[in-house]
């Protein structure tokens, strides 16, 4: 079987099919282990999302601007069902997840395989667009709140490094 990958990550996500296929467990949506994008291995793509979108959005129906405004990438036929060694099916990974969603400096780091310091120095470089700070948990400490990162920041940072 070859690899199958996170698509915003690159995570390894083989044990996490093995897993959900051993138990006939498909078109379940369960968070990818590294960046937490919502994962699913699915046989049908035309209903996918809106699925992804109330998982994404944690409610029970997603809005159309939900829908439009939620991340999505698709790759095709990561494997196939077979019964009497003739293909009956195709599986689909689908991996979604709201761009608008703030990340700490240390979710950031763990996505891009790097130290959380290099985060923060990025953010205060502006290398992070949309990167803010939080205020801080102890105003009578001299350190300053952390910063929140948006996912569609963090999205853009790996694809440019790649």
């Amino acid at each position: 079987m070859k690899i199958i990958q996170c698509l915003f990550c690159n995570e390894n996500l083989n044990e996490l099919y093995d897993e959900i296929s051993a138990s006939d467990r498909l078109d379940e949506t369960l968070p990818c282990p590294r960046c937490g994008a919502m994962v699913t291995f699915t046989t049908d793509l035309s209903d996918v999302r809106p699925i992804l979108a109330e998982v994404v959005f944690n409610t029970t129906w997603a809005t159309e601007e939900q829908r439009a405004q939620m991340e999505m990438l698709v790759r095709p036929t990561v494997d196939t069902l077979e019964m009497d060694g003739k293909v009956i099916d195709e599986v689909h990974l689908a991996v979604a997840w709201d761009p608008e969603e703030m990340l700490s400096t240390t979710r950031a780091a763990r996505i891009l395989g790097v130290v959380r310091e290099w985060v923060s120095q990025q953010c205060q470089a502006g290398a992070f667009p949309g990167a803010t700070r939080g205020q801080s948990t102890r105003p009578d400490r001299w350190k300053q709140g952390r910063w929140k990162i948006p996912r569609r920041a963090v999205w853009e940072k790996m694809r440019r490094n790649k």
